[in-house]
């Protein structure tokens, strides 16, 4: 199926440029054009109330604060403008424990690193979907 992704809004939260241009570039061959990024959870957020995106790529380890308490600011922080936008967590952690406790916080999609183009567009179509 063709999705029309142009007018989509994305937010990158992530701490390593390399994986923030990396999935910029993803994302533009899959056909995003507005693309925020953000270096923490902290900014994350702060971006987020700005920029309301309709979904969210967030790292799980950043720091001050992390891709799963940036989450539970999203799902709960009354600045929030829209706590239900879907987020895919990146993360290394592929444990059950870890995956559970992601979708306990709030996480809406789970992508192992390291993952292919073809596994992140695979979450992105599931929540489109």
């Amino acid at each position: 199926m063709t999705y029309k992704l142009q007018n989509a809004k994305i937010l990158i939260v992530d701490d390593m440029v390399p994986m923030q241009t990396l999935l910029r570039s993803l994302l533009g061959i899959f056909g995003f054009r507005d693309i925020e990024i953000a270096r923490n959870g902290e900014e994350g957020f702060e971006k987020f109330c700005m920029f309301q995106p309709d979904l969210v790529l967030a790292d799980w380890i950043m720091s001050p604060i992390d891709g799963i308490e940036m989450t539970q600011m999203i799902r709960n922080d009354p600045r929030s403008p829209n706590r239900f936008t879907p987020i895919i967590l990146m993360t290394g952690y592929s444990s059950r424990m870890h995956v559970e406790e992601a979708r306990d916080k709030g996480v809406t999609e789970f992508v192992v690193k390291p993952f292919t183009a073809r596994d992140l567009f695979s979450k992105l179509e599931h929540i489109i979907e």
